[in-house]
């Protein structure tokens, strides 16, 4: 049995960012940084943002 942890202590990473100076939501992050990343080849994105917890069981009989 195992597990891993991955990212833990990461923290929001905020993207997208509103610039139109009439919105409310000027300056202000539209969406968050959270592709998975690791995919061969980069398939699953290029960034790793997002925590990750794998657990393992191996079973012999």
């Amino acid at each position: 049995m195992g597990v891993n942890a991955t990212k833990v202590l990461n923290h929001f990473n905020p993207s997208g960012y509103n610039g139109n100076l009439t919105s409310t939501y000027f300056g202000l992050p539209t969406g968050a940084n959270t592709s998975f990343g690791g995919g061969p080849g980069g398939v699953m994105g290029s960034n790793g943002n997002n925590r990750r917890l794998d657990i393992a069981v191996s079973l012999n009989f």
